[in-house]
C-alpha cells in the first residue's frame, strides 16, 4: 500500500503495529463484547496500525488524498485532528481503512502527522499517563499554548 505513493508525497518515516492478543482481549471486554476473532474483526478498527509521518503540513494532506484512491483500500472514516484539534492540542489525521487478508476484511488505522505534530502526539501519550500534567490547570494551558505555536509556525 505505501509503495503505491510516489516520490513526490514527502514521507519522513513509516511505522507499523499489531495489536497484542492481551491489548485486544482488553479492548473487547471493555466495550462488553465476548473475546472472539470475529468480534475482534467486527468491532475493533485498530488491530492493526500505520503510523506516517511526514516532513511537510501540505504533504499530510497530498498523502490522505492519494490513500483514498487506492483500490486495494476501503476507507471507512476520516477524522481530521488537524483542523479540528483535541483539546490537548494533539494533531493528525486518522483514517481507518479496510484492506482484504486471505479473504477477511482487516480494519486498520493510518495515522498521518508531521514530524512536528508526532512530538507533540508523543508527548501528549506520555504525559497522558501522568495525569497529574493534565489535572493541574496552569500546566494544561501551557502545554495547550505551545500546542497553538507549534501548529502556527508549521502552517
Amino acid at each position: 500500500m505505501i509503495h503505491q505513493l510516489d516520490s513526490e508525497e514527502k514521507i519522513y518515516k513509516v511505522t507499523y503495529r499489531l495489536k497484542s492478543i492481551q491489548s485486544i482481549s482488553r479492548k473487547l471486554q471493555r466495550k462488553n463484547k465476548e473475546v472472539t476473532l470475529k468480534n475482534a474483526l467486527h468491532y475493533l478498527n485498530d488491530i492493526a496500525g500505520i503510523r506516517i509521518i511526514c516532513n511537510l503540513y501540505d504533504d499530510v494532506y497530498k498523502i490522505t488524498n492519494k490513500l483514498q484512491t487506492i483500490s486495494d483500500l476501503e476507507v471507512i472514516k476520516i477524522k481530521d485532528y488537524i483542523q479540528s484539534p483535541k483539546e490537548s492540542g494533539y494533531r493528525s489525521v486518522h483514517m481507518i481503512v479496510c484492506v482484504y487478508v486471505n479473504g477477511k476484511k482487516i480494519p486498520v488505522e493510518i495515522q498521518l502527522r508531521t514530524i512536528a505534530m508526532n512530538y507533540w502526539a508523543e508527548l501528549d501519550h506520555q504525559l497522558c499517563y501522568k495525569k497529574e500534567f493534565y489535572t493541574n490547570d496552569r500546566i494544561y494551558k501551557e502545554l495547550q499554548r505551545y500546542a497553538k505555536e507549534i501548529a502556527k509556525k508549521e502552517q
